[in-house]
């Protein structure tokens, strides 16, 4: 794993599946089925700019349901992200924050 940063996120919550984290489409980041993967999204964006030589590896380990290991955030069959192919999932955070901070347009969790 030389030149690879791994960000780890904890659940504590609900019991998730590989399938929570497995995104056809990268549009899917912004719907309900995304919110795992935009989560993990946003801590890279977080480090990209200290880490840009590197690729960035995701994942979620949930406690309720740990003989399932690390769950790999998965967008377009991608598990693996790097400076140059962040930009799509970038473009699709601002969409949400965008969407947050539209008064016109109701926001639910």
């Amino acid at each position: 794993m030389d030149g690879v940063i791994r960000i780890i996120d904890y659940k504590t919550g609900k019991k998730l599946f590989r399938n929570n984290l497995k995104l056809k489409n990268i549009e899917d980041i912004r719907k309900e089925n995304g919110i795992y993967n935009l989560q993990l999204m946003f801590y890279q964006l977080g480090i990209m700019n200290k880490y840009k030589d590197k690729e960035i590896d995701t994942g979620i380990i949930s406690i309720k349901n740990m003989k399932e290991g690390v769950l790999k955030g998965e967008i377009e069959n991608n598990k693996r992200f790097n400076d140059k192919s962040i930009g799509q999932i970038k473009n699709q955070i601002i969409l949400v924050i965008e969407d947050i901070l539209n008064e016109n347009k109701l926001f639910k969790n």
